[in-house]
């Protein structure tokens, strides 16, 4: 079995920001107005406890055309990340890629549970054969992100549905990054063997309200909510994922924005000998130059230059690899001047 590294959990929560940070997956152009507007006004009822979760819900159900009853606020996506492990995986052990978002691996040494690590292809895409093929008998979800993380690949709708027509257990499907594909598992037929976890931190740029939902059959919602507490999400976050799910416009102008600047900066790197991996998400991962040896290495020097990216070398096989989030302009052209500065005046 792979064995991650010790520095697997929390990789993402910084102390401190870089002066040019591209390590955090936001929305440089910030959240909606409307959602600003929102929040101002739900300041107003501070001392209330918050009411409006029905109408977040019922709003989310309308946007895919699905029933109320088969979704689950939360308070971003680790939080139901972590809710759906206390519930299903205690005692017992998950399946995951070797790369994929550490807080499930981390939540798990918490629940006296196990996680079994799946090799990527050779291409870095997940196998989802395998990860199929790893479940025994005590094994009570199998985890992966869509597009996965770090990595930015997006699997085919109909590769997860053919995955859990197959899989013993469920799958819970981190679609936290995909709006920027504009794909989705969820649907009024979602199969009963998917769970899905979205979040409002990404494109709709409210990472720091923390706010999220997850869509499954209602059986496993049910489930989900006889074991959680009441007010699981502040009345701030609410009004503002109202408003935020109500501004399409604002959302549409967000991806755009942050794809162009993703395919500006794929392309100024690799003009300086960094192997880009494609990628379908938000994010994208390249290999550093071979002058650096390795992602530490590299990481390190940067640092020298206040610059930060995730170093990936806490994954199996990555050790080469830095993950890159397109931030605001003068930021991303910032981090190619120092990668230039770096690499010599090239």
């Amino acid at each position: 079995m792979t064995v991650l590294k010790n520095s697997y959990s929390h990789t993402y929560a910084t102390t401190q920001r870089a002066a040019v940070d591209l390590s955090l997956s936001e929305n440089p152009l910030g959240p909606s107005p409307k959602a600003t507007e929102a929040i101002i006004h739900a300041a107003g009822v501070l001392h209330l406890y918050p009411d409006e979760e029905e109408k977040l819900i019922a709003l989310i159900a309308r946007h895919y055309n699905i029933a109320k009853d088969s979704i689950l606020l939360g308070a971003g996506a680790n939080q139901l990340l972590e809710d759906y492990l206390k519930v299903f995986a205690l005692n017992k052990s998950i399946v995951v890629p070797s790369a994929t978002f550490p807080e499930s691996v981390a939540c798990m040494a918490t629940l006296n549970g196990s996680v079994k690590i799946v090799p990527l292809h050779c291409d870095l895409s997940v196998n989802l054969d395998a990860l199929r093929k790893t479940c025994t008998s005590d094994t009570a979800l199998i985890h992966l992100c869509n597009p996965n993380n770090p990595t930015g690949i997006w699997t085919q709708c109909c590769q997860l549905l053919e995955l859990a027509e197959l899989s013993p257990v469920p799958i819970l499907i981190s679609e936290a990054g995909a709006d920027f594909v504009g794909q989705t598992m969820i649907n009024r037929s979602l199969h009963p063997n998917i769970i899905v976890v979205r979040s409002f931190s990404k494109a709709y740029g409210l990472a720091g309200l923390r706010i999220g939902y997850s869509v499954a059959s209602p059986e496993k919602i049910a489930q989900m909510k006889s074991n959680s507490r009441s007010y699981r999400v502040s009345s701030l976050a609410i009004a503002a994922a109202i408003a935020a799910l109500q501004d399409q416009e604002h959302l549409q102008k967000s991806i755009a924005y942050i794809l162009q600047e993703k395919a500006w900066l794929m392309n100024e790197m690799s003009g300086l000998d960094f192997k880009i991996i494609p990628s379908q998400g938000q994010t994208f991962i390249a290999q550093v130059p071979k002058k650096f040896g390795s992602a530490n290495h590299f990481c390190n020097i940067a640092k020298q230059y206040d610059m930060a990216v995730v170093n990936c070398s806490l994954y199996p096989g990555l050790d080469q690899y830095i993950r890159i989030s397109p931030q605001k302009q003068v930021i991303n052209q910032k981090f190619i001047l120092i990668l230039k500065k770096i690499q010599g005046g090239k």
